[in-house]
């Protein structure tokens, strides 16, 4: 059985029509995404503020301690502490906003410094921002750290481990009214 073929020249005097088609769709979600990005994007003020292209303020300073851990979440094997906009110290971690403690071997790791934090909105969803940071130690090992900006309005503040994803990648979310934009 044979299966007939649309003319060469059909299809060829086709092609420009779907590319400048395909164009045209490309270019109008390019509009979009660009326009949902300005008025999505964080800028960042400092290591625990930003503003919306709206002119909303998130500010996490209402959960900062001044000089030590606000979080301090205890595990089997590990222990992390995070404190927001203002660094600390904590044994063998010093000028930290995150810090990871081994229990059982007694290693300190730090995951974060204040000024590493980076806001980043979620392009996809403006609603989504992290708060990102990083730290590189003496043997040259970069431990990179996502904390996830959960806006509740709850009257408690949770701090929750999400897991370690790959490795020396760790992902925390925030859960608290101070992760709202107002």
């Amino acid at each position: 059985m044979r299966v007939s073929a649309r003319p060469t020249t059909l299809v060829h005097s086709m092609l420009p029509l779907k590319v400048l088609t395909v164009f045209y769709v490309l270019m109008n979600c390019a509009v979009v995404v660009a326009s949902k990005l300005q008025d999505s994007t964080c800028t960042q003020l400092d290591s625990c503020s930003c503003t919306f292209g709206n002119g909303t303020l998130l500010d996490l300073s209402p959960l900062a301690f001044k000089s030590r851990p606000r979080f301090v979440l205890d595990g089997i094997q590990f222990q992390y502490l995070y404190n927001p906009c203002y660094n600390f110290t904590f044994g063998e971690c010093e000028n930290v906003s995150m810090c990871q403690y081994q229990n059982v071997a007694g290693n300190y790791f730090v995951l974060g410094t204040q000024d590493s934090a980076y806001f980043v909105t979620d392009t996809d969803d403006d609603h989504i921002v992290f708060l990102l940071y990083s730290h590189t130690d003496s043997y040259g090992f970069t431990r990179h750290t996502t904390v996830q900006l959960v806006c509740s309005n709850q009257t408690t503040d949770d701090f929750i481990f999400l897991g370690e994803h790959t490795l020396r990648t760790y992902v925390f979310m925030l859960v608290s009214p101070h992760c709202c934009a107002k």
